[in-house]
């Protein structure tokens, strides 16, 4: 419904999308794979940027700001019931983490 959307909304506004992600030049790994993820996101190259995050997420180096940019990516593209079960997902495995 319309409160589901707005709540979303809420949560969208509430994220960084461009968490710095610090690594040293050339490093291959998380950090690098976060950077192109942004990168695809700034350009609004959703559906890459969806599944470089997704990648993200499904690996043990994953963050909790992997499945908010995920979901928000979602979320660009009206993909609303995607965008919660990501916010749900990333909850789920991070609330009582010190990772959130």
């Amino acid at each position: 419904g319309g409160r589901r959307g707005g709540t979303l909304l809420l949560a969208a506004a509430a994220i960084v999308l461009l968490h710095a992600a610090g690594a040293a030049p050339g490093r291959k790994g998380p950090a690098q794979q976060r950077r192109a993820a942004q990168e695809h996101a700034m350009g609004e190259r959703w559906d890459e940027a969806i599944a470089t995050y997704r990648e993200l997420a499904e690996s043990t180096a994953a963050v909790a700001d992997d499945f908010n940019n995920l979901a928000v990516c979602f979320q660009q593209l009206g993909q609303n019931e995607e965008a919660e079960q990501e916010y749900l997902s990333g909850l789920e495995r991070f609330y009582h983490s010190e990772r959130l």
